[in-house]
């Protein structure tokens, strides 16, 4: 197996030169069970693999501990018998990463996905299209240094011109980001998704239960690996079918990292990436007064002028707002 077709460069292999030295191999974390690893290595099998104490305890978080898309040194034992884990002894670093604070109370970061080209978000053009959990994705995505991509799945179930006029009103909100109208169950419009889908590029998979995900990732596979399930009726919501990352190989090269559905999307960033995220906002924002302008009751605060003015969507400037006070409520108890 050619490594660089999962990512692998040429700075990587510098890097690994020190471990190579050791005796140690090269692999990439490829699942992730919550209880165990696996890792895939140059000959082409997945084997799991365990953490090695010294790396446990050197990490400050969990966050710096190796998840799916990491690359890893790992040692493998000569006498231990066929199936026993190799042993991650190295965590190579990451060119870009996808991550969110941790669900629950506790102040952490969970890493999702790292060494990510693009994260795919998938909404459904329906029920799950919400201005407000697309632009915190992005935002999370951006931060990663990942680019994100929109994807709207289920174009089947309304007319062509309802989808087209729904992905153009997106516009405000996705910004520079690209995005794209398909039915994974139809395998319609997924011609847009190659230059997401080839060799040396990894793209993430992300969303909420029920949009598609799994169909979309058996579309892409070619073959049925994931169990899909409807969505329920009355609620409009689907339930998890994937319950584990996992890096996939496509058929036409490249790495697909499959996550289990998001019912929390809790903000892991600062103010940097929300500037970038809300770049028409941060536009209006160099215009105001004064540079500490709260873009509430400010005084000559052109924000606030813009939405008077109905230039600035409600919707979009409430979010802002809000997403910049969890921002400031995060990092201050993250001190």
């Amino acid at each position: 197996m050619d490594l660089r077709d999962l990512g692998w460069n040429d700075a990587l292999d510098v890097g690994f030169a020190p471990f190579r030295d050791r005796g140690l191999e090269a692999a990439l974390v490829t699942a992730d069970f919550g209880g165990g690893l696996c890792v895939l290595t140059a000959c082409g099998a997945e084997d799991p693999a365990v953490l090695s104490g010294r790396l446990k305890h050197q990490a400050a978080s969990a966050a710096e501990l190796p998840t799916v898309g990491d690359w890893v040194a790992i040692r493998r034992d000569s006498n231990s018998p066929p199936g026993h884990p190799a042993r991650i002894e190295h965590r190579l670093p990451r060119r870009s990463c996808f991550c969110r604070k941790a669900p629950g109370k506790e102040t952490a970061q969970q890493m999702v996905a790292a060494n990510v080209d693009f994260v795919l978000l998938v909404t459904d053009v329906d029920v799950d299209l919400r201005p407000g959990r697309i632009e915190r994705y992005l935002l999370l995505a951006q931060e990663g240094g990942a680019a994100p991509v929109v994807l709207l799945n289920k174009a089947d179930l309304l007319p062509a011109s309802e989808v087209a006029q729904r992905l153009s009103s997106l516009k405000s909100v996705t910004g520079q980001a690209p995005s794209h109208a398909i039915s994974a169950l139809q395998r319609s419009g997924l011609e847009a998704l190659h230059p997401y889908c080839r060799p040396g590029i990894v793209s993430a998979l992300v969303g909420s239960s029920g949009v598609g995900k799994s169909t979309l990732l058996n579309a892409l596979l070619e073959r049925p690996l994931q169990d899909t399930a409807a969505v329920n009726a009355h609620t409009g919501k689907g339930r998890h079918t994937t319950t584990a990352r996992r890096a996939l190989l496509l058929p036409q090269g490249g790495l697909l990292i499959d996550n289990p559905g998001m019912r929390e999307l809790h903000i892991w960033s600062d103010k940097d990436a929300l500037r970038e995220s809300f770049a028409d906002i941060e536009a209006l924002a160099a215009q105001c007064r004064f540079p500490n302008c709260r873009h509430r009751s400010d005084a000559g605060c052109r924000v606030r002028a813009a939405l008077d003015e109905g230039l600035l969507e409600r919707r979009r400037y409430d979010n802002f707002l809000r997403l910049a006070e969890e921002i400031s409520a995060v990092n201050q108890r993250r001190r």
